[in-house]
């Protein structure tokens, strides 16, 4: 009898994996959990939370914050001193 689980979130890409148990429930639990406390999973509740409170897809975020009028441009002169570009 096969008790190792694997569980994959297929929208974060996190994978959990438990064969420590002879106990395929239990084995789901540790699954579960360890694919729950990964960095793919918590990376992706991030986006989906910020998406929910903001309104604004990760993309649309970005996009806003690259527009000029967010963006401060420095350049190093001769001097080894750096200047803000003035348009």
């Amino acid at each position: 009898r096969h008790t190792a689980v694997r569980i994959t979130h297929h929208p974060s890409g996190a994978v959990g994996y438990s064969a420590d148990e002879r106990d395929q429930l239990t084995n789901k639990v540790a699954a579960f959990r360890r694919m729950a406390e990964s960095k793919a999973f918590k990376a992706w509740v991030r986006i989906m939370v910020s998406e929910l409170t903001t309104g604004k897809t990760l993309e649309q975020r970005v996009e806003e914050d690259m527009e000029p009028k967010n963006l401060r441009v420095d350049v190093r002169g001769e001097d080894g001193k750096w200047q803000a570009v003035v348009d």
